[in-house]
């Protein structure tokens, strides 16, 4: 597997380990310094007490992220699972610390953002490949898809009205060691969680590209205004990707 190439030694991950640690103590010490003079120094305005409490947050919850992925590095005996646990983890420290920056910096709030959003759209490809992961791999998933009930490919309402059931399993050649079989269901649940990363990485060039040429007003559902379009292709793509990842994850 991927994961397995990419493998560092014993040491290296003990090292990063507490590099991981060391950083986010120090993270935490400037950043509480830092802020804690900024509010001195402006007065307590009320956008900075809210970035004031959005930091009380992250300072909650980045920590917390980071014992996580800590311990999985430090007992990494499956890696072909947990590489994909730590990057799922390593959801919570970006979008805090995205949406928190995006409180301070406004100017640079779309350009966080895009990139924040990216991360997640890889966080659930992240999460659809832990599954399979944990089911056995992609030849044992098609395995155990083909032996389940055709209703779990079934739609629903309204859906069902448009789409046809999805094929658990089916063969699709013989050989001397037996019977070859493909899921079109695992596949549709496949590319429907990658059109998502895809789509998302493709509109944030888009969105940082009409940013800059004054055609992206975030908020404004305008005919004229590159947000509308931006959105509407967004929240289409994430909700079928949203529709297809429980779908396949009930189904298994």
């Amino acid at each position: 597997p991927p994961c397995m190439n990419l493998l560092p030694s014993p040491s290296s991950r003990l090292l990063l380990s507490r590099l991981l640690i060391l950083t986010t103590l120090l993270s935490l010490i400037i950043s509480t310094l830092w802020y804690s003079h900024d509010l001195y120094t402006r007065g307590s305005e009320p956008h900075l007490i809210a970035w004031f409490s959005a930091g009380a947050f992250v300072l909650l919850g980045f920590p917390i992220s980071i014992a996580g992925i800590y311990g999985h590095l430090s007992n990494y005996e499956q890696p072909t699972i947990q590489c994909y646990v730590v990057r799922i983890l390593w959801m919570v420290p970006v979008y805090s610390v995205g949406s928190w920056l995006c409180l301070r910096f406004k100017s640079y709030a779309v350009i966080i953002e895009t990139g924040r959003d990216c991360y997640e759209s890889y966080v659930i490809y992240c999460f659809l490949n832990f599954l399979i992961q944990v089911l056995g791999g992609e030849d044992a998933l098609v395995r155990i898809l083909k032996d389940k009930s055709p209703t779990r490919g079934f739609h629903l309402f309204p859906l069902s009205v448009c789409l046809k059931p999805w094929i658990m399993g089916q063969p699709e050649s013989k050989t001397s060691l037996g019977v070859e079989w493909s899921s079109p269901f695992y596949l549709k649940c496949k590319f429907g969680v990658l059109q998502y990363v895809l789509i998302k990485i493709l509109t944030t060039f888009a969105t940082v590209g009409l940013q800059v040429n004054g055609m992206y007003t975030e908020g404004s559902f305008e005919l004229n205004s590159g947000y509308l379009y931006i959105s509407t292709i967004i929240n289409i793509s994430q909700c079928w990707a949203l529709y297809c990842l429980p779908v396949f994850f009930f189904a298994t």
